[in-house]
């Protein structure tokens, strides 16, 4: 995927929308800046998703409505968790 790709990695965020959205980039990069892109950072909706009654579930980020990923974040998913986006 693109995220897997090498240039990303010097990104300090990825916003990640679908193609008939419309996307105020410059509010976007306004907020952002309150943030420091180092810092592990999700943005967007997310789905909780249970695995079984005895395993814990986790969060999924659900890229429907668009999400945003910091630096620290990517660098959370590792490789094989670029590769899928």
């Amino acid at each position: 995927g693109v995220l897997a790709q090498p240039w990303i990695r010097g990104c300090d965020w990825v916003v990640k929308v679908e193609s008939d959205h419309y996307t105020n980039l410059h509010a976007i990069t306004e907020r952002l800046s309150c943030f420091n892109p180092e810092q592990p950072r999700f943005f967007g909706a997310g789905h909780f998703v249970y695995l079984s009654e005895d395993q814990p579930g986790f969060l999924f980020p659900y890229p429907g409505g668009g999400v945003i990923f910091s630096r620290g974040a990517l660098g959370l998913l590792g490789d094989g968790g670029l590769e899928l986006c």
